[in-house]
């Protein structure tokens, strides 16, 4: 059968499943915030829309989208919460075919399972279709400027990087990555890839501003005004804050002289510097480049999760597409790829039940130390195959074995 006609039918599939199962689960309060920030959009402008508007903690990208949301509701007289989380869902399905481009050094059919695997699997559809929010629109992003940099399209890379980093302040640890990979690839387009980045990031903040030059005080203010909205160490994530029983307790806690958000940082600035050091000094092959940059991705995502404070629930998502991409590269990736997304659909269940009750949580303390201590294991594992290769030198391809 027709590779094509088969991956068009799963993708299909996926968006089916997902428009029937969009009626269950939904984080009303998320849906709802999505259609007061899109209304205000509308109502205020562009321009005074920041300054006006009552609360908002996004950055500009996000809101170009609500803004053509509200636009087709107004134009064709209808309102519906799907429309709110088509933005998610669409880009699920789009997500499953940079999976299948990515993977074209594989089998049809070792490639078919990856997007499979990526778009029936309920931990991204939960996200998306049931909850209401649009962290698998980052992870699509994020796919999507991986494949650019494989492709070499510098151009549209940095586009894309620009985008994403004013999606949320969590893709801004991307561009130092792709930055660092295109480093060791070809150094003489580091000279496009940042400027244009740069650039491109300006003009996506421009319309929010009185001036073009303005544009840089927005993003900075964006930036600290949703880095600084929850002072808590976690908030309901299965996380290591959570595992040691500070979920909903202040960051600003000291142990040992340093906050708690301190401490959250340095642990993750460290695996964040080893990751970005063993970018750095492997010799750059396409072999190797298949695994090192999704490898670093996806330690990168779990460690920011994982050890980082003011972390919510849903954040581990971008993590996981990166994880799917390696499970031929070793057995481990497939475990992992399984037991967190298990775990991330798990703590989906758990935040969205505290919505639902009010406040209660319906695990018990230890129970919810239990799951929590998932991503810290599998993140100590990833940091002892970073470390192994720094220390041992070892080629990437050349782990399983």
């Amino acid at each position: 059968m027709d590779k094509k006609f088969l991956l068009t039918i799963i993708l299909l599939s996926g968006l089916a499943l997902r428009i029937i199962l969009s009626p269950y689960f939904t984080h009303h309060y998320d849906v709802n915030t999505f259609k007061y920030w899109a209304n205000q959009l509308t109502v205020i402008g562009f321009e005074d829309y920041f300054s006006k508007i009552s609360w908002n903690d996004y950055l500009p990208f996000y809101l170009y989208i609500l803004f053509a949301i509200e636009k087709i509701q107004q134009t064709f007289h209808f309102s519906s919460d799907l429309i709110y989380k088509m933005p998610g869902i669409l880009a699920d399905i789009l997500s499953g075919i940079i999976i299948y481009l990515l993977a074209s050094k594989l089998s049809t059919k070792k490639r078919l399972l990856l997007v499979s695997l990526y778009i029936f699997n309920p931990a991204i559809f939960a996200n998306s279709a049931m909850w209401g929010q649009v962290d698998g629109l980052g992870a699509f992003l994020m796919l999507l400027s991986l494949y650019l940099y494989t492709k070499q399209k510098i151009i549209f890379l940095s586009v894309v990087l620009a985008m994403v980093t004013l999606f949320k302040p969590l893709y801004l640890l991307a561009i130092p990555l792709f930055a660092v990979a295109q480093l060791r690839r070809d150094f003489k387009k580091l000279f496009i890839l940042v400027p244009v980045t740069f650039l491109s990031a300006i003009l996506i903040a421009a319309p929010f501003t009185a001036d073009f030059v303005s544009s840089p005080l927005l993003i900075y203010e964006r930036y600290t005004t949703s880095l600084g909205q929850y002072h808590y160490a976690s908030v309901n994530a299965f996380n290591f804050w959570t595992m040691v029983g500070q979920n909903w307790k202040s960051d600003e806690v000291y142990f040992g002289g340093l906050t708690y958000h301190t401490w959250g940082l340095l642990i993750f600035i460290v695996i964040f510097g080893l990751a970005n050091l063993n970018l750095l000094i492997k010799k750059y092959s396409e072999k190797s480049s298949q695994f090192l940059l999704p490898f670093s991705l996806a330690i990168t995502y779990l460690a920011i999760y994982t050890f980082a404070t003011r972390v919510h629930e849903r954040h581990m998502l971008t993590a996981l597409p990166f994880f799917l991409l390696l499970i031929y590269d070793h057995p481990f990736f497939l475990s992992g790829y399984i037991f967190l997304s298990g775990i991330y659909l798990i703590n989906l269940y758990f935040g969205i039940q505290y919505l639902f009750l009010n406040g209660v949580f319906i695990f018990d303390d230890l129970t919810t130390k239990l799951y929590s201590s998932s991503p810290v294991i599998v993140s100590i594992i990833l940091l002892g195959i970073l470390v192994y290769m720094l220390i041992k030198n070892v080629k990437p391809y050349l782990l399983k074995k």
